[in-house]
């Protein structure tokens, strides 16, 4: 899949930095608002600690101070699977 967000192409299995190019806070911090101000749901899934959780804009910080090397996976909702 590929999403597109305002300047943001997000391509299946790309890292974070691919996405935007840089490892700023400000500009990850700025990637995830801009996405998430587009309705789309950001899961994260941290293999380590086998958890999942949905990112919100509020733990936003949180989130990005704790998380490093991102792997994004581009996927669309599909109605017909929800069932």
């Amino acid at each position: 899949s590929i999403i597109e967000v305002d300047k943001y192409l997000i391509e299946d299995t790309q890292s974070l930095t691919d996405v935007i190019a840089s490892e700023s806070y400000e500009e990850q911090a700025s990637f995830f608002e801009t996405v998430l101000e587009f309705n789309i749901v950001l899961i994260f899934i941290d293999m380590q600690i086998m958890t999942v959780e949905q990112i919100r804009l509020n733990k936003l910080k949180n989130f990005l101070n704790q998380s490093k090397d991102l792997i994004l996976f581009a996927r669309e909702y599909d109605h017909i699977y929800d069932y």
